[in-house]
This record gives C-alpha cells, structure tokens and sequence, in this order.
C-alpha cells in the first residue's frame, strides 16, 4: 500500500546548464528545474569534485521538497541520498519545517502536527575550499524590488564592488519578462555582471489539494528563502564569491500572531528571512558547505519605514522597480502592490 505522507526524494540528473530536482509523495511526482546562466555546471563538478557537487545538488533536491510538508508529510525517504544527512543537516530542514510551516499549522487547526523529520548520522562534512575573488566578494540577490534597490546603492557608497543575481519562477508570469524587469534595475545601480537563475516548477502551480481529498488543506507553502541560497552556491564557487547578500528587514524577525493552541507559540508568515533563520543557515552554509562563504542580510537592521524614506534618495530609479507576489511584475490587485504603491506615494509628501 502506497504511503500518501511519505516524501520520497528521487534521483537528480545534471546537464551542462540545468539541475532536475525530482521528488514526490505518494504516488505523485514533481519537478523543479533550475537552468543556470553563463555557468557550466560540468566544467564546475570536474573542478570541485564530483562528490562535492552531488552534496551541494542534494541540499537543493531537499530544500525544494519541503515544499511537501504543505501536504502533511510525516515521513522521509531520502533513497540514495541518506549519505549526506549528517546530524546538523537533520537540526536545519527540521527546525525550517517547524517555523516555516508553523502558518501552515496554524490555517489547518493542526497545532503540534507531526511533520516529517529526518534523522541525521554522525558523518564527516567538511567544507569545500575554493578560491575567493578579493576583488569582488559579494553576490547580491536582486529580485527587482525596493530592497534590491536599496542594497545595490548602500554597496555603492561604500565604495564595494559587487555582482548581481536575479531569479524567476514560473508561476510569477513569463521568465522572459521577469528577467527583463530585474535586469534593467540592476543595470541602472551596478556596473557589475549580472547573472540569472531560471526556476521551473511543477508543484506550487499543481491542482493536487483540488482533486485529491486526502490532501484536505488550505493552499501550499515554500521555503523559498533556505532554497534560494542553495540554488546559487555554484555561481559561488564559479566566481570565488565570499557573500551571499539578501535584503531582509527587520519586521521579518517577528512573528504575526501567538497562537495558544500551540502554548502562546509565535507564528512567523516570514520565519524563513528573520534573523534567527539567517543566522543558522549562514553557519550551516560556512562549518559544511562553503569554507570561506557567509550568507547576510544587508537591511536586517532596518524597518520598512525606513528603508522607504531612505528611497526617496533615489526617485528615479523606483520607475526600475517592481513588487508583486501574483503576477509580476505588477498584478495591481493584490494587498503587497497596493501596499507598496501606497508606501512610495508617501515619499513624494
């Protein structure tokens, strides 16, 4: 009999510029497809080592298939893969399943669901040691949006250098596009290069909760943060970078409500880009993946009011910008554009 909560984490194929992430629960199959610009995937696994670059694949195969604990998965079928849990690899994807998925909890009335948890053996996990460009450490995640921007122009009144990276996922609109939208804004803050990341998936976008009645819950749920830093490390290790530089600000470090089913828990819609999560992935990342690499958040320390009075510095490049989470690069229907378009209307006042 087929266990419909159990996650199974499928082989992963590599071509020259593409990862196939296959994974599944049940008998259902998914498939996320990361296609990498000006990087040659080959040409990097033969440098840093086979091994190596199936370990770091791996991280991205399971931080795309927690995106199944929206399913209620209680368990974990790693399959070939069981080599590289270590125990503080099980500590991370279980506390992100935990606080991530807490919302999820909350929505369905599951206070303390069991999710599926993996145990982690007491294995070596040493990480790579690559060559660092000192010229140009940092890699900045540019999704096209205010904080982007804000990042991009404290980097350059610092006077550091810096290269861009930019992702689109399918179920945002066109790729084309969306790499269009978040390349003009880079252009116009960093001289630097700029690479792309293209996301395909074929879970966020699937109908299963409309047709199958043992998946009865209320919408999907990505850890797209934890996945995203995964995703770029061989652009990383392509390019010597010693910084993954992300935007997150400060609200993300609280949470929305505390939920008494749960003994008062805090629940945290944006756990995956508070400073508690970066602080545990920066050091997951740097003690067994990435020798010289730590991962931060330029705008931790700031409130959206903040960073939206520090953007009228910078007027004419807002136009370069755009914020949506339905439909980019703007739905002009949902809470997050009204909000943002109300929020930058006030810096004209």
């Amino acid at each position: 009999m087929i266990d419909k909560k159990k996650i199974n984490l499928l082989p992963l194929k590599v071509t020259e510029n593409q990862i196939f992430l296959n994974y599944g629960i049940g008998d259902y199959s998914f498939q996320t497809i990361y296609t990498y610009e000006n990087l040659d995937l080959h040409k990097l696994a033969k440098g840093i080592g086979e091994c190596n670059f199936e370990k770091i694949c791996f991280h991205m195969l399971l931080f795309e298939a927690n995106k199944l604990l929206s399913l209620g998965a209680s368990s974990i079928d790693a399959g070939i893969y069981s080599k590289f849990i270590s125990v503080e690899l099980a500590e991370l994807w279980n506390t992100c399943g935990e606080n991530i998925w807490a919302q999820w909890r909350y929505q369905n009335n599951k206070p303390n669901y069991k999710f599926a948890k993996l145990v982690g053996q007491n294995i070596p996990s040493e990480p790579i040691d690559y060559e660092v460009n000192t010229e140009k450490k940092y890699l900045v995640f540019c999704g096209g949006g205010k904080d982007s921007l804000l990042m991009a122009e404290l980097l350059n009144s610092s006077g550091e250098k810096f290269d861009s990276l930019g992702y689109s996922i399918d179920f945002y609109g066109s790729h084309d596009l969306q790499r269009k939208s978040i390349e003009s804004l880079s252009r116009v803050v960093n001289p630097g290069n700029y690479s792309h990341l293209y996301i395909q998936d074929t879970f966020m976008s699937s109908p299963i909760l409309n047709v199958d009645k043992d998946y009865d819950y209320k919408e999907l749920i990505g850890g797209e943060t934890p996945s995203s830093l995964f995703s770029a490390i061989p652009y990383v290790l392509a390019n010597g970078y010693s910084f993954l530089v992300l935007g997150n600000e400060k609200s993300a470090d609280f949470g929305n409500l505390n939920w008494d089913k749960e003994a008062g828990r805090e629940i945290n819609h944006q756990w995956g880009k508070s400073f508690e999560a970066e602080s545990l992935l920066s050091d997951y990342i740097s003690t067994h993946l990435l020798k010289s690499c730590k991962y931060f958040s330029l705008l931790k320390p700031f409130r959206d009011p903040a960073i939206f009075k520090a953007l009228g510095q910078f007027q004419e490049k807002l136009e370069f910008t755009h914020s949506c989470n339905v439909k980019k690069p703007w739905c002009k229907k949902c809470p997050k554009c009204a909000y943002v378009w109300l929020s930058l209307s006030l810096i004209h006042i």
